[in-house]
This record gives structure tokens, sequence and C-alpha cells, in this order.
């Protein structure tokens, strides 16, 4: 009693070796594509630390001090000015404000979104503190690569 091999079994297996090759291309085409429109993480932080973040996305809070439309300047809880150059969908309305951008210089940023918190100027004060922990041991390590990367008082997390 002989057993043959089914042809069919290899030219089946060879076929879906195939059509799983091709899907896999298909998803690492799609992560690749999906990346390439992804918005860059942006890292919360102070006035003072603007100068650690020249060329990054930052998100930053402060009390607007001047408003002409697409330009602005922000007082930060820290005494920093910071200018804003913001595409004219943008319109501020309170008080205080939420920017987040392209830190151009460390007294610029490039606008690319802006959320208006109220008129608390409290909450200034409430975001520099937490923004502070988050840079600092043990919290940077909840957040992410881009905090306790820099900030004011140590270079590094810890």
């Amino acid at each position: 009693m002989s057993q043959e091999s089914d042809p069919v079994a290899p030219e089946a297996l060879a076929a879906a070796a195939q059509l799983v090759d091709a899907e896999e291309k298909r998803a690492e085409a799609k992560r690749k594509e999906a990346e390439a429109h992804a918005t860059p993480p942006d890292t919360r932080i102070v006035g003072l630390m603007m100068e650690f973040f020249v060329g990054k996305r930052v998100r930053i809070v402060g009390k607007v001090v001047t408003n002409a439309g697409n330009a602005a300047t922000i007082r930060t809880n820290d005494e920093q000015l910071i200018d804003l150059v913001m595409p004219e969908r943008y319109r501020i309305s309170d008080t205080i404000i939420e920017v987040v951008g392209l830190a151009e210089t460390a007294a610029l940023i490039q606008v690319t979104g802006l959320t208006n918190f109220g008129h608390d100027v409290d909450l200034l004060k409430t975001v520099d503190e937490t923004v502070y922990h988050m840079h600092r041991k043990p919290f940077c390590d909840m957040f992410g690569a881009y905090y306790g990367s820099t900030n004011v008082t140590k270079p590094k997390c810890g």
C-alpha cells in the first residue's frame, strides 16, 4: 500500500504563502503611510524650557498680552514673553490660552493649534507646577521620551 502525495497541497501552500506575503506588504505600506501623515508629538513645557525645544513641537499655556489677529504675545507664569504667529483660522477669545506649535526660537512659536482656556489666571500657576513635575522623576517616565530629556533644573530625568 503506497501513499501518494497530493500534488495540490504544495501548490496550495505556495499560494497561501504568497497571499500572506502580499498582506504583510500591504500592512507595512499602510503603516508607513500613517507614519508619514501622523502629527509629530508635542511636549508640554513652561516658558523657561523654550530654549531647549527650538525646532520641536511644543505645547504651552500663557496669558495673552497682545493680540493682533494672526500675531500675538503671551506671558507665561514664569514671566517669559513668547510671540505667536498663527494662521487666520485661530481666534483668541480668552485671557488664558494654550498653544501647540513649532518653537522656531526661544521666544517664537509657529502655532498649529490653539485652545481658549478662559480667564482664570490662577490656572497658569497650576499648569506650570504640573509641567515641572511631568519633566521630573518619577513622572517623566510616565509621559514618554520627550519628558525628562530636558528641564530647567536638570538636563536629564532624574
